[in-house]
C-alpha cells in the first residue's frame, strides 16, 4: 500500500524503534492509554507480526496517527476526555474572538476608505442649496457621514492617516485568524482520531499490556523463587 509522506518520513525516522515500558509509565490518564496503544501498533509494525495473528490490523499511517495525538496530549497535559474537551473548546474560542477582531477591523477599514473616496462628493452635495430627486436620494446614501460629522476635507484626513495601519492589522489578524482555525481544526482532528482509537483499539492494546504486566510479575516470582531455592540448597549443603 501507499503511505503519506508524513507516514513515510516517520517511518524512516523511528525505524524498528519501541518505545519502553519506562517512557510508557511517564504518561497518565488518556495519554498513557494512547501510549499503551502507539507501542501496540510499534510491535506490530517493527517486529513485522503477521496482522491475522496481530491483535489489530495497523498500518504506518495508524502509527502516524497516534504518535501525532500523543504528542498532542502530551504538549496541552491532556489527561482526561474533559481534559480534551476544554483544550478544544480554548481552541474554537481563540478562533471565534479572532474572526471577530478581523471582521471588525475589515468594516473599520472600509469605512476610511469609504471616507476618503466620498468626502468630495459628500461636500459638494452638503452644502448645496437645493437637490434635484436625484440628488436627494444620493444624499441619503451618506448618511455615515453626517454621522461622522464630516465637515472639510481635513475630517478626511485623519481616516486617509489611519488607513495604511488598519490594512497591515487586517493582514496580521488574517494570519491570525488563519492559524487559530488551523490550530482548532488540529484540535478537532485529534479528538476524532484518538475517539476512534478509544473505540477499536485502547481496549484490545491496554488489555494486551494487563497480560504482558502478569507474565513479568510471573517471571519475577518464578526468578525470585529460585534464587531463594539455589541459596537455601547452597547453605544446606554448606552446613553438613
Amino acid at each position: 500500500d501507499a503511505y503519506s509522506m508524513e507516514a513515510l518520513i516517520y517511518r524512516i525516522r523511528n525505524k524498528d524503534r519501541i518505545m519502553s515500558l519506562d517512557e510508557l509509565d511517564k504518561y497518565e490518564g488518556i495519554a498513557y492509554e494512547c501510549a499503551v496503544c502507539l507501542r501496540g501498533i510499534q510491535k506490530i509494525i517493527y517486529r513485522r507480526e503477521l496482522s491475522e495473528k496481530a491483535a489489530v490490523n495497523a498500518d504506518y499511517s495508524d502509527l502516524l496517527r497516534s504518535a501525532e495525538l500523543l504528542c498532542f496530549l502530551s504538549e496541552h497535559n491532556i489527561k482526561s476526555d474533559e481534559d480534551f474537551q476544554n483544550t478544544i473548546n480554548a481552541y474554537d474560542e481563540k478562533y471565534r474572538k479572532n474572526k471577530e477582531e478581523l471582521e471588525d477591523t475589515k468594516k473599520e477599514k472600509k469605512l476610511a476608505e469609504r471616507v476618503i473616496s466620498g468626502t468630495p462628493r459628500f461636500l459638494e452635495l452638503k452644502y448645496k442649496e437645493r437637490f434635484t430627486p436625484d440628488e436627494l436620494t444620493e444624499v441619503r446614501t451618506y448618511m455615515d457621514f453626517f454621522r461622522l460629522k464630516i465637515d472639510s476635507p481635513e475630517d478626511a484626513e485623519e481616516y486617509r492617516r489611519r488607513l495604511p495601519a488598519l490594512k497591515n492589522e487586517v493582514k496580521e489578524l488574517s494570519d491570525l485568524a488563519d492559524n487559530s482555525k488551523k490550530e482548532r481544526d488540529n484540535a478537532a482532528e485529534q479528538y476524532k482520531t484518538y475517539l476512534k482509537f478509544k473505540e477499536n483499539t485502547f481496549g484490545i492494546f491496554l488489555e494486551q499490556k494487563r497480560q504482558e504486566e502478569l507474565m513479568r510479575r510471573e517471571l519475577y516470582r518464578q526468578q525470585t523463587y529460585n534464587t531463594e531455592r539455589h541459596y537455601n540448597t547452597h547453605r544446606s549443603n554448606s552446613a553438613r
